[in-house]
């Protein structure tokens, strides 16, 4: 699979966890989307604040269908 040149990203110093409830079929989508498209996620808390993070770690359970996502912040 063809993996496009990313630009270098602008970090801040801080890692955030997010807990995420999908299912399997959607967690294979946002990886996919991240490894080709943009590199990071765009995620919106319980106040409407969105955050951009380039994700470090995935953890998906599958009798929760419950995805975990560790990343540090993209600077804006």
């Amino acid at each position: 699979m063809y993996v496009p040149d990313l630009k270098p990203a602008i970090l801040e110093p801080i890692i955030t966890s997010t807990e995420v409830i999908s299912s399997f079929e959607e967690v294979k989508s946002l990886l996919k989307k991240i490894r080709t498209l943009r590199g990071y996620i765009s995620i919106t808390n319980n106040n409407k604040v969105v955050k951009k993070t380039y994700g470090k770690l995935f953890d998906y359970n599958w009798k929760q269908n419950v995805l975990v996502i560790e990343g540090e912040d993209k600077a804006i």
